[in-house]
């Protein structure tokens, strides 16, 4: 069966368990997975979040985004009280992420800075009371602001801003690769260019946005690839030399570890 590729507007969501909690000193979850999809919505405090990729840590307005089936763990790294919000749900009424039923576009990023948006934060509350309450069209309304939630979220996605958590140095390294992203290029260029060691380039991307360069440029190169497939009607071959790939069969095992469904099903 066909994965289906669904847009913002055609997300049907359906949230299974939300909350808006304190949470307390060194309180851990997993390591463990999950049966669906969740976003973890930070409040206050500092998080981290570990899965099969990497690393990352999350702050005030930051917002995680954890697949099913990925053994994760979440650890909250705060010597007093935190908040965080978390709904769990599928993003589609007839099918299921861990199926392979569907896949959301834009992709959503593991870890998304939104800042001090309070309209975000709040929907994430109103999600928690809706599904805490028992009224009459209390599904109903807990679906259409976890929609909300999910549309807000996509237009982080689409437009991938620079994070206010990244230094200087890094974004001027993304920014590097942007221009280079069909070349065939590595970390040990991106030393060379910035005058770094390569271990050291490949230690400032892990702490800073939890992968490795190489992981950074498949990322990039598959969503690229997916525009082209997609918007533009090209070939699986014509996208993959046109995003750097020389071998087609490469580029297939890179497009869907990245995007979760092989090229030809975009």
């Amino acid at each position: 069966m066909k994965t289906r590729l669904l847009g913002p507007p055609e997300l049907t969501p359906v949230p299974r368990y939300v909350n808006y909690v304190d949470v307390y000193p060194r309180q851990c979850w997993g390591p463990r997975t999950i049966a669906d999809t969740e976003l973890v919505y930070i409040v206050a405090g500092r998080f981290n979040y570990r899965d099969s990729v990497g690393e990352v840590t999350a702050g005030p307005g930051d917002v995680l985004f954890i697949p099913p089936d990925e053994v994760h763990t979440l650890t909250f790294l705060g010597t007093q009280d935190g908040h965080f919000s978390c709904i769990h749900g599928e993003l589609c009424e007839d099918g299921t992420w861990a199926a392979g039923d569907y896949r959301p576009v834009p992709m959503p990023a593991t870890l998304t800075p939104t800042g001090v948006n309070l309209e975000l934060r709040e929907l994430f509350r109103r999600c928690a009371a809706a599904m805490s309450e028992y009224t009459h069209y209390r599904d109903a309304l807990a679906r259409s602001i976890y929609h909300q939630v999910w549309i807000m979220l996509s237009e982080y996605w689409v437009t991938r801003p620079a994070s206010p958590h990244l230094s200087r140095r890094l974004q001027q390294m993304l920014d590097w690769l942007q221009e280079h992203l069909a070349e065939s290029v590595s970390r040990k260029d991106l030393a060379r260019e910035f005058g770094l060691a390569p271990e050291y380039i490949n230690a400032i991307f892990k702490a800073e946005i939890g992968i490795s360069p190489t992981q950074y440029i498949h990322r990039e190169r598959a969503m690229w690839a997916h525009r082209l497939l997609v918007d533009e009607g090209y070939s699986v071959k014509e996208a993959a030399s046109e995003v750097g790939f020389n071998d087609p069969f490469y580029f297939s095992r890179i497009f869907k570890k990245v995007m979760g469904i092989p090229p030809r099903a975009a």
